[in-house]
Order: C-alpha cells, then sequence, then structure tokens
C-alpha cells in the first residue's frame, strides 16, 4: 500500500502511462461498489489500449491544470475567492 500514497505529492505533474497501469494494478481492488461515475474497478482494470489512452489523457489533463485562477462567477454573485 505504499506505492499507492507516493502519488499525493505529485499533483501537478503529469504521470506517465506505466505509473498510471501499475496505480491500477496495486491499488485498485477487486469485489468494491461503484462510486457515483457507477464505474467498478474491474472495468478500469480491464480497459481496452484505445480506453487506457482516453483515461491516461484525461488523469494528466486534470494533474495539470492550473485550477487557482479559475474561479467561475455565477449569476454575478460568487466572485473570485483568492
Amino acid at each position: 500500500m505504499e506505492f499507492c500514497q507516493t502519488y499525493v505529492g505529485r499533483l501537478g505533474e503529469e504521470l506517465t502511462s506505466q505509473e498510471i497501469k501499475k496505480y491500477v494494478a496495486m491499488c485498485l481492488k477487486s469485489g468494491k461498489s461503484t462510486g457515483q461515475d457507477r464505474c467498478s474497478n474491474e472495468l478500469t482494470k480491464t480497459m481496452t489500449d484505445e480506453e487506457f489512452q482516453f483515461v491516461n489523457m484525461w488523469v494528466n489533463d486534470v494533474l495539470t491544470r492550473d485550477t487557482s485562477r479559475q474561479r467561475l462567477t455565477m449569476n454575478g454573485t460568487i466572485s473570485e475567492l483568492d
């Protein structure tokens, strides 16, 4: 489980496809209930290479996106919180 916690400090950096595959193989437990997205860990573990490439791009987009200045204004009532 130590391996699974090494990525906590890496937010903001891209992960290689090998790192993501290793995380999926070692850290996602089988037989767990789904989350709000209704995707089981088994589904993630059995992705095709094409599906994995999509997830890889998405994960790295989320990890490297600069959200520090991205605050939306909703109906002019909420402004930037910085």
